[in-house]
């Protein structure tokens, strides 16, 4: 069985409700601020386009 793939570039989500889901993970130094924070800005182009479309 395959499952068509749908890219959220190319799909018309303008009035749509999103629900994004993302587990960060990200690590923590010591006095538990963010070490390293790529997991974070990797998710804000997808962020950016669904706010942009008023998804």
């Amino acid at each position: 069985m395959s499952f068509r793939k749908l890219y959220y570039k190319n799909v018309d989500l303008k009035g749509q409700t999103v629900v994004v889901c993302v587990d960060f993970n990200v690590p923590l130094t010591p006095d538990l601020k963010i070490d390293d924070n790529a997991r974070i800005r990797k998710v804000l182009p997808t962020n950016e386009h669904l706010l942009s479309v008023d998804g």
